[in-house]
């Protein structure tokens, strides 16, 4: 550890410490973690859900700043655009998440075969336009809870990426799809 952080740490007061861990985004994980101790030393109690609550973000900060750290599309943003978009978007960003080629064309394959499943159900059973959002959920937790565990690790930390251009790009397809549809339909 940095000895110079250290001797800060030393001087200063309980609360300009305790400013460390109300403002934890501010700050390295280093020097969270330096003042957590030194307040700790000072007889500071901390009881255990406090205690695992800082060893975690201290842990995840320490992820963030780590350059050995992956960086991967973010689980929950990919649950939320499962949800919203046509899943097979979902799956192929999450797709991108993975190194082995392998995988990635078991996550796509199994995309398209759900995604032709959603859709031939829909035509034969004639459904109305809500059931399909009922597969998109189905979908959205399959990723969520099977397939991230499986490829990915539940409790594995990283980088989040910025889910901005996927989503751009979904749109920029889904958005002229749509409005072909309804200018067939109605046009």
């Amino acid at each position: 550890m940095d000895d110079s952080l250290e001797k800060l740490m030393l001087a200063k007061t309980d609360d300009e410490l305790l400013d460390y861990l109300m403002d934890i985004k501010d700050y390295s994980a280093n020097e969270v973690r330096l003042a957590l101790f030194e307040l700790k030393k000072r007889g500071k109690y901390f009881n255990e859900l406090q205690w695992d609550y800082f060893q975690q973000v201290i842990k995840s900060k320490e992820a963030e700043e780590s350059p050995d750290t992956p960086s991967y599309y973010p689980r929950q943003s990919l649950f939320i655009y499962a949800m919203l978009l046509p899943m097979l978007f979902a799956y192929v960003v999450f797709s991108l998440n993975l190194k082995n080629r392998r995988d990635k064309w078991v996550i796509i394959g199994f995309a398209i075969t759900y995604t032709i499943f959603m859709i031939t159900l829909g035509n034969r059973l004639n459904m109305p336009a809500r059931i399909p959002i009922l597969f998109n959920f189905i979908g959205a937790f399959v990723l969520e809870i099977f397939l991230w565990n499986r490829y990915i690790g539940k409790n594995v930390l990283y980088k989040n990426r910025s889910m901005l251009a996927p989503i751009l790009i979904a749109l920029g397809i889904w958005i002229p799809l749509i409005l072909l549809s309804l200018y067939l339909e109605f046009g």
